[in-house]
């Protein structure tokens, strides 16, 4: 498995310590860090500044933050996005739109998910449906996603003798999201980490100590559970060879057009009333290209063997 971790609120020389956790276990990882000054906030306006005239945010965040180098062609790779401190901004609000939360494959908190609170100090729920309704997705036993929600003990608010002041703790939206998903299970886990120091010590342990080998964990049960769904071999298994298929572009006509063609249509993307119809028009080489952009490949509309190789066996028509 080949996971794309995209880190919100992580410095370039942090993320190393993270490659390195992950390739010990054996997963082959590419931390692409994305770090802006600010609280939360700064993050949710990076997400709404970069969405994508489709809508998808996490289409944006494909378009303005994958390198040149990355080509997402292996039918094994995964989206994962990992946060720290301010860093949930960006995620909590990609789950706010249900079909970028459908598509990603992992979200993992290092003492990083945070909510706004009520006065009487209980947690403002309205703040975390999108992430609620992940973890309902992740703890699904047939399943593959995960979600896995490290958290400090730090205090975040404080009673002024009158109501609640300050906003909700990793730890206070960690026991409100297991409550609210009826449970940890599947592909949802939390964990408190206690490294016995001051506030400003234990929330720099998150991301320097625990924090890579949480994320390494949690990268290890999203390709078990993807083995275990028949997404990917075991490790150190020979996936079988693709069926040949023919290079599609603009024009293009035949059986494999519309296997490609009806695969377009099953991930979601509108080919209008043309629908399957055996022959690579306009509409379809759109979609294509939205397709390319949304796993990090050439944007070309052309569908080449790096293209195909996202799909997997497709039986010819």
């Amino acid at each position: 498995m080949r996971a794309i971790v995209y880190f919100f609120h992580c410095l370039p020389q942090n993320a190393e310590r993270y490659r390195i956790a992950a390739q010990q276990r054996g997963i082959d990882i590419e931390v692409i860090p994305i770090v802006e000054n600010g609280f939360s906030s700064v993050y949710r306006a990076m997400a709404a500044r970069e969405r994508a005239a489709s809508g998808s945010y996490l289409d944006g965040l494909l378009a303005h933050h994958v390198p040149q180098r990355l080509v997402h062609s292996a039918p094994d790779t995964v989206l994962v996005i990992a946060s720290w401190s301010a860093g949930y901004g960006y995620p909590i609000t990609l789950l706010e739109h249900m079909p970028d939360a459908e598509r990603l494959d992992g979200l993992v908190f290092i003492d990083s998910c945070y909510a706004g609170m009520h006065a009487d100090g209980s947690v403002k729920a309205e703040d975390l449906l999108g992430v609620v309704s992940f973890a309902r997705r992740a703890r699904r036993e047939d399943g593959t996603q995960i979600l896995w929600d490290g958290y400090a003990d730090v205090p975040t608010c404080w009673w002024d003798g009158s109501r609640w002041r300050g906003y909700s703790s990793t730890q206070m939206v960690a026991e409100h999201l297991v409550e609210a998903a009826n449970g940890e299970r599947g592909g949802f886990r939390t964990q408190l980490f206690d490294m016995g120091g001051d506030a400003r010590a234990e929330h720099v342990a998150a991301m320097l100590q625990w924090g890579p080998g949480w994320l390494t964990e949690a990268l290890v049960q999203l390709r078990d559970r993807r083995v275990a769904a028949g997404l990917e071999p075991e490790p150190g298994e020979v996936p079988p060879v693709p069926m040949q298929r023919s290079t599609i572009r603009r024009g293009s006509r035949g059986p494999d057009v519309v296997a490609w063609q009806q695969h377009l249509i099953a991930e979601g993307y509108d080919l209008g009333q043309c629908a399957a119809d055996g022959v690579f028009g306009a509409r379809a080489e759109l979609a294509t290209k939205n397709y390319q952009l949304a796993r990090g490949l050439v944007v070309d509309g052309v569908v080449g063997p790096q293209t195909w190789a996202t799909v997997g066996q497709l039986s010819r028509a």
